[in-house]
């Protein structure tokens, strides 16, 4: 981030922030006692210059920001994305499928949203594209109260299950249904805000959601005395992609280099993340300082963990398998009956990604 200050005809902007490798916070920069003023001014004036042809972009992640998405604020923050001439704005998303609707419209120039969304969107509209995998292992998930009894896809017949109207989760959801039998159930539309206390109250049979949503569950669930039962997805049929990185077909076609550098600059930053959590959390907490520490850290070790699959420890963070994307598209274009199947070659490209292997170790 960064002050801009104005004084007569000089404008003067100060980064608060240094450009990777990112020091931990409790670092300081200190400038040599003989550092005269006038060399001071001179880089000033540089660092406005560079801030001033820097080029200016939009990125929208999902959802409102939570641990999940902290490597994105530390590519905006630690100047990766300034590295790469790059001035990004992070912004929160509303829902997966609104995410490719803007990216669609071009505003915001990048996202971050669920592959089957992104699957439906280029059947329907054609032209966005993933450029990347952030969870090479798909996050869907269904949470019940244990003394539901809800112990299998098979006992939600008749049930009715809670997610946002569009929702990513419920999206997918008619596919769980019908590979596992599940008959009459009904959709709660309810807003994501009152997914989880509607559950904890026992006012709703299940809700589908993310992984990283059961964490802030559990932890207002072990408060209360409430156990909470999981049925993921993976569990039960579907391998699906999760999140991805998505932009549209004709950035790539005209801007390769744009998007290039948006890459570089943003799994350089996710790999810095996975290898330098603690202090990747302080820059988030820095940003955000009405969330939870200990929630934030532990939904950023599970959004990790769904990043540091087997594949992407052997392949690079982000690539993408296309058998894997193959039966992706194809759960996908069954279960929601979509007219047009996207030929595998249209939903994504591996081309613009750095190989990238950073060193994980689980959180315990």
């Amino acid at each position: 981030s960064c002050h801009t200050r104005t004084a007569g005809w000089l404008k003067v902007v100060i980064w608060e922030i240094p450009a990777p490798p990112p020091p931990l916070e409790d670092e300081q920069m200190k400038l040599p006692r003989g550092l005269s003023l006038g060399l001071m001014a001179a880089g000033l004036v540089f660092l406005t210059q560079q801030s001033a042809l820097a080029e200016k972009l939009i990125f929208a992640h999902d959802w409102v920001p939570y641990g999940k998405h902290a490597s994105f604020y530390v590519a905006a923050v630690n100047g990766y994305y300034k590295s790469v001439g790059m001035d990004v704005k992070v912004i929160r998303g509303h829902g997966s499928a609104d995410t490719v609707k803007r990216v669609l419209a071009k505003e915001p120039d990048f996202g971050l949203a669920d592959t089957p969304a992104v699957i439906i969107g280029r059947s329907r509209a054609g032209s966005v594209k993933i450029i990347g995998i952030f969870a090479d292992e798909g996050m869907n998930v269904i949470y019940s109260l244990k003394r539901s009894g809800i112990k299998a896809p098979k006992d939600l017949s008749g049930r009715e299950v809670g997610d946002a109207q569009g929702g990513a989760c419920i999206s997918i959801f008619p596919a769980l249904a019908k590979l596992n039998g599940i008959k009459g159930w009904k959709h709660s539309v309810m807003r994501p805000a009152v997914k989880n206390p509607t559950l904890l109250a026992g006012k709703v049979d299940a809700i589908c959601t993310f992984v990283t949503v059961g964490v802030p569950l559990r932890f207002r669930a072990k408060k209360i005395g409430v156990q909470i039962a999981e049925m993921r997805f993976s569990d039960w049929g579907l391998d699906l992609y999760g999140a991805s990185l998505i932009t549209v077909d004709e950035t790539i076609r005209k801007n390769p280099g744009r998007v290039r550098r948006f890459m570089e600059g943003t799994m350089k930053a996710m790999a810095w993340t996975v290898e330098n959590t603690d202090a990747a959390m302080k820059v988030f907490l820095r940003l955000h300082p009405a969330s939870n520490p200990t929630l934030t850290r532990l939904q950023w070790d599970v959004a990790a963990k769904h990043l540091m699959t087997p594949y992407a420890k052997k392949n690079g963070i982000g690539s993408i398998d296309a058998k894997k994307m193959a039966n992706t598209r194809d759960l996908v274009v069954k279960y929601r009956s979509l007219k047009n199947s996207p030929k595998v070659e249209d939903i994504f490209t591996n081309k613009f990604l750095p190989k990238l292997f950073p060193k994980y170790s689980p959180a315990s």
